[in-house]
Parts: structure tokens; C-alpha cells; sequence
């Protein structure tokens, strides 16, 4: 538990830059942020100097500006270590405990809604020691496995921000969620987590479809109509929808 002004996760497994704290501190005091972003790059551990990563898919900042939409549909983008905030900014949230991955993405989805006054540091403050063991495991997960944990991801935090958010986050995060149900690629269980929540956000009817389609698909692989009927009420859904706060 953090008791200081300011707050950043750091793996000790991983290795600061020298200048990292002041870097950071420095530019936060500066600019009166809220939140401070540097860069980071992978390293095939031993050698660290066998950099292996540079996520520049991460850093898109140029192309993109930093807001919440631009996170929540990852076209901006950063790492754990690289954030720094005052502790202020994230007193109030909390990591979900319901997810066994892609806790930081939710996590930093409701950072952003709650503010982007931030600055990108461009440096590299980090070197993230990168394990052949862990990169062998994360290639070892089965497909379903897979669906059914990004499934997660967006539904957990469909749900965080749910009455909060601004209608295109909520509309992309729920059609991620469809697009894993719509093609049948996850647990059973998470379908039923689908269809309760479409039926308490917008009704029986959008559900009917819902299952209307999923059941005929599975028995005769057809219902585009059904599926187009259910996509329609949904898109009709969101367009209507308001943050209640």
C-alpha cells in the first residue's frame, strides 16, 4: 500500500534507468499532470543488450492524441512501468480481481476516463527482462483459452464503466464481447454472462435475437437475418445511450 505522493509499479524482476524517478518527477512537477508516460524496451534476459522488444505498436502518440476512447480502443497505448501518477489520480480505483489477465487495460481504461492530463516522456526508462520460459507458456494457452480470457477483458470492463463511459468506448467494448459470442469461440459459461448482461442493458427483445441466432447457427449454420436483427437493436441501443454521471 502507497503511502507517498506519487505512484509507479515497477517488476523487481526489471531494470530502472538511473534517471528514472527524477525523469519522471521532474516532468509531473513541470507540466502539472496528472500522470507521467516514458518508454520501455524488452530484453532477452541475460543480455540486456539483446533487445528483442520496442513496442513501438505501444507508442502511436504522434499519430494519436492521449484520451479515453483512444485507450480503450488501444490505438494509444503504454506498459505498466511506464506509468507514473500522483497518487491522488488512483486512490479511488482498483485493479479487478476478477481477471486473471489484462488487469492494467481495465485498470488504466478507468484511469482515463477519470483524466488525461498527462505527458509522454520520450525515453526509455525501463528494461523489461523478457524470460524464454514465461514466453513459451503464454504460447502453450489453447485458442479457447485465449477467446475466453480477451472475452473477459472487455466484459469486466464493459461493466466498470458501464453509465459512466461515453457511448464509443461502450459500443467498441461491447462489440468485442459479440464478435467472440457471434463466432461461438469461448467457455459456455461466458455466453451467459453475455446474454444476462445484453438482457439488463437493453431488454428481452435484443436478447431474443440474441438467442434466436445463437441457437439456430449452432443447428442449421444459418441466421444472418436473426443476427442482422440483433445487431440492428443493439446499434439502436447504444445510439440512445447516455453516461448517467
Amino acid at each position: 500500500m502507497s503511502n507517498g505522493e506519487f505512484i509507479n509499479w515497477f517488476d523487481s524482476d526489471d531494470l530502472m534507468h538511473p534517471d528514472f524517478i527524477k525523469e519522471k518527477l521532474n516532468c509531473i512537477k513541470k507540466d502539472n499532470a496528472d500522470f507521467v508516460i516514458s518508454k520501455t524496451l524488452g530484453f532477452a534476459h541475460p543480455k540486456t543488450q539483446d533487445i528483442k522488444e520496442d513496442y513501438s505498436e505501444f507508442y502511436t502518440y504522434e499519430q494519436y492524441p492521449v484520451t479515453h476512447y483512444n485507450y480503450v480502443t488501444q490505438l494509444v497505448n503504454w506498459l505498466t512501468y511506464d506509468f507514473f501518477c500522483k497518487r491522488a489520480l488512483v486512490a479511488d480505483l482498483r485493479f479487478n480481481e476478477h481477471l486473471k489477465s489484462a488487469q492494467e487495460y481495465n485498470f488504466f481504461c478507468k484511469v482515463s476516463l477519470k483524466s488525461v492530463n498527462c505527458r509522454v516522456l520520450d525515453q526509455v526508462l525501463t528494461l523489461r527482462r523478457l524470460h524464454a520460459d514465461s514466453i513459451t507458456v503464454a504460447k502453450q494457452k489453447t485458442a479457447l483459452e485465449f477467446n475466453s480470457q480477451y472475452f473477459r477483458s472487455f466484459y469486466e470492463t464493459f461493466k466498470d464503466l458501464y453509465g459512466k463511459s461515453d457511448r464509443n468506448s461502450l459500443f467498441f467494448l461491447y462489440k468485442r464481447q459479440q464478435a467472440l459470442i457471434l463466432n461461438q469461440t469461448i467457455r459456455k459459461n461466458d455466453y451467459f454472462r453475455f446474454i444476462k448482461m445484453t438482457y439488463t442493458i437493453a431488454g428481452f427483445e435484443s436478447v431474443f435475437w440474441l438467442v434466436f441466432y445463437l441457437l439456430t447457427q449452432r443447428i442449421t449454420n444459418r441466421g444472418y437475418l436473426l443476427r442482422s436483427k440483433y445487431s440492428k437493436k443493439m446499434e439502436q441501443y447504444f445510439e440512445c445511450y447516455k453516461p448517467v454521471v
